[in-house]
């Protein structure tokens, strides 16, 4: 899918800025993104308040925006799935992944963003400059709440861990079973049971048909 451009002005404290790109862009996974860049601003890596784990040393900023944005999603019958406090090539970004019941469409990022990117700045929850971007997850989900793992098992799922089981961080699997906060993973024909607590991320793998 082609990339499209379109205009935004943005805000600052002290008034108007001039209209900064917005970026509308579609992945080979079918990923739906729309990147928005706005004014003076700073960025967050997400975690959920609502059985979600805090994954990023930006806890109280995460709880902030996720307490203040999740509200509005609920509304609009989508649902927050991650987001990401990234900082590369001389800039900070904001990515926030959602997702809906039949799939997100580039058109629901817009309204997401819209809708979420005037509230941060009105909260002015973040100070410095920084790019929006509102995404599906794509094939590769992420998986980070109970109901996510509840809805992947029987699904390929690539898990990496904090701390070493038996000499190994990662593992991938088909998840069998999802219960008291552990995940037994199918690997390699041996069921390899995972603590939750421990998993650092974990994601499905999309299987592509032969």
């Amino acid at each position: 899918m082609a990339g499209r451009t379109a205009s935004k002005p943005a805000r600052a404290k002290t008034g108007w800025l001039r209209p900064n790109s917005v970026l509308i862009t579609g992945s080979l996974l079918w990923r739906a993104s729309l990147v928005v860049k706005i004014g003076d601003r700073k960025l967050l890596k997400y975690s959920d308040s609502r059985g979600m784990r805090v994954t990023n040393t930006g806890g109280v900023v995460t709880r902030e925006i996720s307490q203040l944005i999740e509200p509005i999603l609920d509304e609009m019958e989508v649902e927050l799935v991650d987001i990401e406090y990234l900082s590369g090539h001389g800039r900070w970004i904001v990515r926030i992944y959602v997702d809906k019941e039949g799939g997100i469409t580039l058109d629901d990022c817009a309204r997401v963003s819209r809708e979420i990117g005037e509230l941060i700045d009105v909260k002015d929850i973040i100070h410095h400059a920084y790019v929006l971007e509102v995404s599906s997850p794509g094939l590769n989900r992420p998986l980070k709440r109970e109901k996510d793992f509840q809805r992947a098992i029987g699904k390929k799922v690539k898990a990496k861990m904090l701390v070493p089981l038996k000499g190994r961080k990662h593992f991938t699997g088909y998840l069998r079973s999802f219960r008291n906060g552990t995940l037994y993973l199918e690997v390699e024909n041996n069921l390899v049971s995972l603590s939750w607590r421990d998993v650092e991320k974990a994601n499905l793998v999309y299987e592509f048909e032969n």
